[in-house]
């Protein structure tokens, strides 16, 4: 609500990103513009904003190295200074379509990270693993698996990298961006389990790095929007 030139922000947020250690934050809220009209702003909020507390602390069976929890707004003044292009009304819709689509790209890229890592370590198990007189690597099945985790990482790569170089050109990457986040994340998940797969009992153990990262790769298929949302932004576009 507008108040005195400012704003007085009311509302809650669940499942923000390193909500505890944020020194400001975007946040994206609708103001009343008349009695039947409301439009998208984006306030830039201090940590130390009268009015802001934290709330519940989200446990996630992933990505546990991040603080995931609730922002609370009890009536926080925010000065209109800290509001993005203040004279434009709805200006914060394409402000948090562009926020999703850098996000996109971005739990692309670690997708990427998190699947390399699983298939370095089951390729390095599978050459130190010896069973019948050979390394586990050299046994059609694991050696497919490997084959099958190796090129499911390089498209990924590859698509990521595409949404990356449409944004550095400064092109229309909103349905790259989502194409590889979904792709990419997708591609996480599988080979996260073919890796604890070809480690056998060793993928299973409880608090090993293997399980970290199965754990790691769920979440991706879940933050900056599910992947059938990510469909649903793919196929308007089509």
């Amino acid at each position: 609500a507008k108040d005195n030139g400012g704003f007085v922000l009311n509302g809650r947020k669940d499942w923000v990103i390193n909500v505890d250690r944020a020194e400001f934050m975007a946040v994206i809220g609708a103001v009343a513009e008349n009695k039947r009209k409301s439009a998208l702003r984006v306030f830039i909020v201090p940590r130390a904003a009268q009015g802001f507390s934290l709330g519940i602390k989200r446990r996630t069976i992933g990505l546990d190295h991040l603080y995931i929890g609730e922002a609370i707004f009890n009536d926080a003044c925010i000065d209109k200074g800290n509001v993005i292009k203040i004279d434009e009304a709805g200006s914060g819709y394409l402000l948090l379509t562009q926020t999703f689509d850098l996000g996109r790209a971005m739990v692309g890229a670690t997708s990427v990270g998190i699947a390399r890592a699983a298939y370095e370590t089951a390729l390095d198990y599978a050459e130190n693993r010896w069973q019948f007189g050979a390394a586990i690597r050299k046994h059609q099945a694991v050696a497919f698996a490997l084959a099958e985790m190796a090129t499911k990482i390089e498209m990924a790569r590859l698509i990521t990298w595409k949404a990356c170089w449409l944004m550095d050109q400064g092109g229309d990457y909103s349905v790259s961006s989502a194409m590889a986040k979904m792709a990419a994340s997708n591609i996480a998940q599988e080979v996260t389990a073919q890796a604890a797969d070809i480690l056998g009992a060793a993928g299973c153990e409880k608090g090993s790095f293997i399980e970290q990262l199965v754990r790691d790769a769920r979440v991706l298929t879940t933050i900056e929007g599910t992947n059938n949302m990510q469909k649903l932004v793919i196929s308007s576009q089509l």
